[in-house]
């Protein structure tokens, strides 16, 4: 992967390249980040950099044999180790189904990689033949490279059994290069983040996000600007909400709201069936656009919806705010907020979405009585 296929970041680009430019690269490095910040992509675009046989100034070439290779993630020089399932598993046993998952998606959650080896009830962990498997992998002379490259995806699954690396990641060999991606900090022995240099990765700008979506989804520009919106600065669940979403929602969330106001009973059915009938992903979709409806409604008055909704969306929201005071709209965003996370815990859809319905039907009750009074 080249650093111009990793979305933003262009500093922490700029600062890596410096360092192998200058013959300066730390030999242990921690890439700190949420989830969809790009930590592991940013490692692969790095690994082909360093690796590279006729880098450029801002990237690497993308065509040389090493380049090549490390784009397919088949280089002999390059190891990879993740979490999997398992008391003696190691990362070699899953590497052909870890390679296509993260091709198909390299800013992939530890979620996504556990449904893709199936639903037995052990843990994801980093084993302690892992870590033996590691050092003796490292400890071998290159085959191609110049630089030997490790990268350990989520090393806060290997708990105490990181231990066994501590002497490795102190002391790696001069022809090796060690970056652990790590989403949780807090859970990392303190005596391997002593040990490495740290590269923290912010959340991902909504620009960032929807110029990526536009570029390597051909997404149109306002869809892919609602979904950025929507993402959190996340861009592994905006590419997740690119998969399941082919439209903004508008239409579907106006109507359902507008039943909602009328009370009708019989449609609230009608939306039970139709919504729990797009599967967890897409309904939570739905729900967090309606978040963002709720939250463009909310700063509405203060004119900081500029730019950042269609025009048929501006219209909705418009009216919308003008019907919902402040009060009823933070009402409104808790029940959203509530249903999201029963669907995310695995809770009956259909009971959520009726329930929700009644609720929603009751806030707009009350604004009509507080209207009459």
């Amino acid at each position: 992967m080249k650093f111009a296929a990793v979305a933003g970041h262009q500093k922490i680009k700029d600062k890596l390249i410096h360092t192998v430019k200058e013959g300066r690269m730390p030999h242990a490095q921690l890439f700190l980040g949420a989830e969809g910040t790009g930590i592991l992509p940013m490692a692969f675009a790095y690994a082909q950099y360093v690796n590279c046989k006729n880098p450029l100034d801002d990237d690497s070439c993308g065509t040389c044999p090493s380049c090549s290779k490390i784009q397919q993630l088949i280089h002999p020089d390059l190891h990879l180790s993740f979490p999997v399932k398992g008391a003696k598993m190691i990362s070699e046993n899953f590497i052909t189904e870890f390679r296509k998952t993260v091709m198909a998606n390299p800013y992939l959650s530890i979620t996504d990689w556990m449904d893709e080896l199936g639903n037995e009830n052990s843990l994801p962990n980093i084993t302690a033949d892992e870590c033996r498997s590691i050092i003796k992998k490292i400890g071998l002379k290159p085959y191609e490279a110049e630089t030997k490259v490790l990268i350990i995806w989520l090393p806060e699954y290997m708990g105490k059994e990181g231990n066994i690396l501590l002497k490795l990641i102190e002391e790696p060999p001069g022809n090796a290069l060690i970056i652990l991606c790590s989403e949780n900090e807090n859970k990392l022995l303190g005596t391997i983040l002593s040990r490495v240099q740290k590269t923290r990765f912010p959340a991902y700008k909504v620009a960032d996000i929807a110029s990526h979506l536009e570029t390597s989804k051909a997404m149109q520009t306002d869809l892919a600007q609602n979904i950025a919106l929507m993402s959190g600065g996340n861009m592994n669940k905006a590419l997740h909400m690119t998969s399941n979403i082919d439209n903004t929602y508008l239409d579907s969330f106006r109507s359902w709201l507008l039943d909602c106001y009328k009370g009708n009973s019989q449609k609230y059915e009608h939306w039970t069936k139709d919504l729990s009938g797009l599967g967890r992903e897409p309904l939570k979709a739905f729900f967090t656009y309606g978040l963002q409806i709720c939250r463009a409604c909310l700063v509405e008055p203060y004119g900081l919806n500029e730019g950042r909704l269609t025009n048929n969306e501006q219209d909705f929201v418009q009216r919308l705010s003008q019907l919902m005071n402040v009060d009823m709209l933070e009402e409104f965003y808790l029940l959203l907020s509530q249903a999201q996370y029963g669907i995310e815990r695995n809770g009956n859809a259909k009971i959520t979405i009726f329930d929700l319905s009644l609720k929603i039907h009751q806030c707009f009750r009350a604004i009509k009585l507080s209207e009459t009074n």
